[in-house]
Parts: C-alpha cells; structure tokens; sequence
C-alpha cells in the first residue's frame, strides 16, 4: 500500500514535450524534488511541461510556491508550461485565494494525452 504523504512523480514525454503526473502530497518534505525535475527537464531541452495536479491528495504553500517557481524557471528556458486542474475543490481554492488562479495556464487533460503513451 502507498503512503498518500509521499509525493510521486511520473513523467510521460514525447520528444521534448513532458508530463509529470503528480500524486500523494507536494509539501514542505517533498517540493525540492518538483522543482529539480523540472529543472532538469528544462535543462535538457523541454519545449512544454504540463503538470498534472489530479492525483495530489494536498498541497500546502510550499508546493504552491514551488508550482509558481517552475513556471517562472520554465519561462526563463523558453520552455511552454501547464497545468492540469486538481480534482479538489479546495485546492483550487488555495489557488484563488493566492491570488494566482488567473495567472497560472491551466490546460484541459485531453490536450496532453497522447503523450507518452
């Protein structure tokens, strides 16, 4: 059985375009390991990230932090970034109530299912 408060990352690419499905927890433990694989996909030449939030069990205000950060350091690489909306309403209600909902580029999931699969 999982530890839902552990984060887990799975990444689906196409050539350069990538997929990191989250599930678990994105918390003060665990937002380091997000934003290293992010940079090292960016790092590596991505042209698109999507970051799939529908399996994340929660998120606290670092996650959020390191969510807004990997857009900021995608932009910096010239690499396109994305969001899959959770499936809590609550956490979407963090978002709003951060005051970044309207900023981040949210996506529908059937735009990036053909992706590593």
């Amino acid at each position: 059985m999982c530890d839902v408060s552990e984060l887990r990352l799975e990444v689906r690419s196409s050539g350069e375009r990538h997929v990191l499905e989250l599930s678990g927890e994105l918390d003060m433990a665990n937002a380091d390991e997000l934003e290293g694989r992010l940079r090292e996909l960016c790092r590596a030449g991505a042209r698109e990230i999507t970051l799939d939030l529908r399996g994340l069990a929660f998120i606290d205000s670092t996650g959020l932090r390191a969510i807004l950060e990997a857009q900021q350091f995608c932009r910096q690489h010239g690499c396109e970034y994305f969001l899959i909306r959770s499936d809590s309403a609550m956490q979407m209600r963090m978002f709003e109530i951060a005051g970044v909902l309207e900023r981040l580029p949210f996506r529908s999931p059937s735009e990036i299912e053909a992706i590593g699969r």
